[in-house]
């Protein structure tokens, strides 16, 4: 066996139980480690369970009920960090008055369904299809990054494989199915007990979503994504039900899209705030910077969102993770200003987000979206595009 299929098969293996009430650790070898000796040297420390190995980052995740276990594994001469496995949570949308009639918008989506759902792209992108989109046209992400006019030289995101690190995805979403590599994505949760295509029900499913802004179809009705030629890997990191996600994780999630060969792996995920003289910190830093050195040595970019919460990354001494991880290509959120007005002289889509996160770690901006007004009463005014207006 390759050191290769070792450490693919070692990453989603789930070894023993613990106690409800154990606590989780991630466990950082020194740089330089021998990985397979050090995980004989955790496994022999009395008072824990492996839960999870990262040989190809150095890190091990582990449980315990016994207070003095992590003391235990400190004194190994491997041992560089144990630091609490925390977990990310996706904030919960904000949920509003749709605008216009349900019930028509329903009828419009049966209707489009109703030709043939969507197929994934034989060549250009069809931009035909698009021209009584009405949703379409309430993009103006796809045309702040001239998405239109990469579509009319040929490129589509066809060939470029995308790995999407979330709340998994509608695996029967006719917009998106065409595109998903279901044989990459069979073993792709991270997740205990969940599948990385979520149940069918009419909930907000935020990797769904991610995935539709990267490479939905394009169709007469619904978005379209920037990518709509690209083939998604999705890979479960977060669960469905709560928004959250170890940390180990999402580091699982990144060698496994790596191995399953995806040249960008997308994680729109994040902590905030987290000081940096604190000692965990340092560990989590240093575990996903060794995750996106372990993903480019396998040609991926890992794209990680800066953060929502109007922060300055570094600013006293506070950082995101895995935002300001070395190695992570992060990326602000810009929004748009007067679109809805038609008016391109009143139009400007590169503000920064009123939400977003920023700082000198960040070199990169993209297309986001502003936050919602709201004036005296949050159910009757809300932003589109820049413009308040009455929902």
């Amino acid at each position: 066996m390759s050191s290769k299929q070792w450490c693919a098969g070692v990453v989603l293996a789930l070894v023993g139980a613990t106690s409800a009430d154990a606590a989780s650790y991630l466990v950082l070898g020194r740089t330089g480690s021998n990985a397979q000796t050090l995980q004989k040297q955790i496994e022999a420390v009395p008072g824990g369970t492996l839960q999870r190995a990262l040989p190809g980052l150095l890190t091990f995740a582990v449980q315990s009920d016994d207070a003095a276990y992590p003391a235990r594994l400190r004194a190994l001469p491997g041992v560089q960090y144990v630091a609490p496995d925390r977990s990310f949570t996706l904030g919960e949308p904000r949920q509003v008055p749709l605008a216009g009639d349900a019930a028509e918008a329903a009828a419009q989506m049966q209707r489009a369904l109703a030709g043939g759902a969507p197929r994934a792209l034989s060549g250009a992108v069809d931009q035909g299809l698009l021209a009584g989109n009405a949703l379409y046209q309430m993009q103006w992400a796809v045309q702040d990054v001239q998405a239109p006019g990469a579509w009319n030289r040929g490129y589509s995101g066809a060939g470029v494989r995308v790995a999407i690190l979330d709340s998994g995805i509608d695996c029967g979403n006719a917009w998106l199915a065409p595109n998903i590599d279901f044989a990459a994505a069979a073993a792709a949760s991270l997740v205990p007990g969940e599948g990385v295509c979520v149940r069918p029900g009419f909930y907000f499913n935020h990797g769904t979503h991610v995935a539709g802004i990267v490479a939905a179809l394009p169709s007469s009705f619904g978005s379209v994504g920037i990518a709509p030629g690209a083939t998604l890997i999705p890979v479960k990191v977060l669960s469905e039900y709560t928004g959250s996600g170890a940390f180990s994780w999402v580091l699982g999630g990144v060698v496994y899209a790596a191995d399953e060969g995806a040249d960008v792996i997308n994680m729109s995920l994040g902590a905030y705030p987290m000081s940096t003289s604190d000692p965990n910190t340092q560990a989590y830093l240093l575990a996903f910077g060794r995750a996106a050195d372990y993903a480019r040595a396998r040609g991926a970019a890992v794209i990680v969102a800066a953060g929502n919460d109007a922060a300055q990354l570094g600013a006293g001494g506070d950082v995101g993770v895995p935002a300001n991880a070395p190695g992570m290509i992060t990326v602000s959120a810009s929004g748009p200003a007067g679109w809805a007005t038609g008016n391109p002289a009143y139009t400007w889509l590169d503000y920064l987000a009123d939400y977003t996160d920023y700082g000198p770690p960040i070199a990169n901006a993209g297309p986001g979206g502003t936050f919602w007004y709201a004036y005296v009463n949050p159910s009757q005014a809300c932003s589109i595009a820049g413009i308040t207006r009455s929902c």
